[in-house]
């Protein structure tokens, strides 16, 4: 009987120590305000302009984050990611074309607060400015069909408006979904061609959401779960251009413009907080 209770006397000190360590500290929020963070991150990447054309194919890269922390819970975060890979293309009118290298990044910077629900629950809403940058370069390849690549280059500005729930599971773990939609403001497609080719975008929207479980340690964390990003950009505008002969002469002109298109990005990321 005595070991017993000797047991229960045990596992009742040890709950009621986790307990406050639950209220005090959580992976995100560490009593230090400065908190870093360095990540790598895989995912699909597919790009689709509906009935032209298909982008698709694997891209991997890293991320870094700085958040600070200062008077009643306000805090700022300046955060970036960059990726690369290689992509296949496939079009019912210019044919397909393996390999294609890609490069992507994100710059934000975000500001936001933090509201304790609960001891083991907190809410961190935000909002801030984003710029998106992605190319692609197809220069010098031939498509099964004889048509010729180009490089083309995609410039986003948003503002990004987001939510994230961090909830305690235990002293040493917790888990941090979020979910943030991307007002968009401006966009800019670049074509180079013959002649380098500019169209402006001005509708459309993203989101963002992921699923991150935290392992905490004494000084730090190790964070992983899945992650999707999602775009939706509306036609552009129409640039006229001139056509010209084998001779260099003007023939006419013609209306282009980049179709209405949908990015997705499925993945993971994994991230050490420091």
């Amino acid at each position: 009987m005595k070991k017993i209770c000797s047991f229960l006397a045990l596992k009742f000190l040890t709950t009621i120590t986790c307990l406050p360590v639950f209220a005090t500290i959580s992976p995100k929020v560490p009593q230090d305000p400065h908190q870093f963070s360095l990540g790598l991150e895989f995912f699909h990447y597919n790009y689709r302009e509906p009935g032209v054309m298909n982008l698709k194919g694997f891209l991997y890269g890293a991320n870094a984050a700085y958040n600070y922390t200062f008077i009643n819970d306000f805090f700022i975060q300046p955060d970036f990611r960059f990726s690369y890979g290689h992509t296949d293309y496939k079009s019912n009118r210019t044919g397909s074309l393996k390999h294609e290298p890609n490069w992507l990044s994100e710059t934000r910077f975000v500001f936001g607060k933090r509201f304790k629900l609960a001891s083991i629950t907190e809410l961190d809403p935000y909002l801030g400015f984003g710029y998106r940058y992605k190319a692609d370069d197809s220069k010098g390849k031939k498509s099964t069909t004889g048509h010729s690549g180009y490089r083309r280059k995609s410039q986003y500005l948003y503002i990004p408006v987001g939510l994230t729930l961090h909830q305690q599971l235990s002293c040493d773990w917790a888990l941090a979904p979020t979910a943030e939609f991307d007002w968009f403001l401006h966009g800019r497609q670049s074509s180079y061609v013959s002649s380098t080719i500019h169209n402006n975008q001005k509708r459309g929207y993203g989101l963002k959401g992921d699923l991150m479980l935290i392992k905490k340690f004494s000084h730090s964390s190790f964070s992983f779960g899945p992650f999707i990003n999602y775009w939706n950009i509306k036609d552009s505008n129409i640039k006229k251009v001139q056509l010209v002969n084998r001779s260099g002469e003007i023939v006419g002109e013609a209306g282009i413009f980049e179709p209405r298109n949908n990015t997705i990005e499925v993945g993971i990321k994994l991230n050490y907080n420091f």
